[in-house]
């Protein structure tokens, strides 16, 4: 795995969206190039799929100090201040600094977070001790969307609870098709700071694997 230090390259894989509002575009992409969080290699996402670019959003969480995570989560938060949330929905990994720092900006509202599969994707089963109680409003917050697999489970539990789906926000997405095509129906207020233009490769047409590139597994690196 290396870091992509080059700024000019790193705008050509990250497009930033607007409109910001606690953030510059230049404050996205100087979170990004500090922390070395975008990464190429070769690459086995959670997904399954294999792809030459790889965010690891942990890199970004590691250098807390520095008060990144706050400030995405403090941007996504701004981008919510017009529906109503009483909870904010996330997983046990990295994206569960990224919730502290949204409920930081989100009154009378509380975290409740769900379990992680063996392979590090957002369960359907909600973390003991957490309740979604009927007709809460709720905001789900992570790190990266995919496939979206992970982000159905976790919409599942706002269902199976009869909960009610206030927005999803995101830091990063690697295929916009999947929120559009998805989880529009599910929820109008969709917020994704950054898209990335990278492919996600089936591994029977990956050039990579036929060059017998060694494959790094994305569970290691989340």
């Amino acid at each position: 795995m290396n870091p992509i230090n080059d700024i000019n390259r790193i705008k050509g894989l990250v497009r930033v969206n607007q409109p910001l509002n606690t953030l510059s575009e230049e404050d996205v992409f100087n979170i990004i190039t500090s922390s070395e969080a975008l990464c190429e290699g070769h690459f086995q996402l959670l997904s399954g799929q294999h792809s030459d670019v790889f965010l690891k959003f942990r890199s970004i969480s590691e250098r807390s100090s520095n008060g990144f995570i706050r400030q995405i989560g403090y941007e996504l938060a701004s981008r919510f201040q017009d529906v109503k949330i009483d909870v904010v929905l996330g997983s046990l990994k990295a994206g569960s600094l990224l919730v502290d720092k949204v409920l930081e900006k989100i009154e009378n509202s509380r975290a409740v977070f769900v379990e992680v599969d063996k392979e590090g994707r957002p369960s359907s089963i909600l973390r003991k001790g957490f309740k979604v109680n009927p007709n809460d409003h709720i905001l789900i917050i992570n790190d990266l969307v995919s496939t979206g697999e992970g982000m159905k489970r976790m919409i599942k539990v706002v269902e199976n609870n009869k909960g009610i789906l206030s927005g999803i926000g995101l830091f990063a997405t690697r295929n916009r098709d999947v929120l559009e095509q998805e989880f529009r129906k599910k929820t109008k207020k969709i917020e994704v700071l950054v898209d990335l233009r990278v492919k996600n490769i089936l591994s029977k047409n990956c050039i990579l694997c036929e060059n017998n590139v060694p494959l790094e597994y994305s569970i290691d690196h989340c």
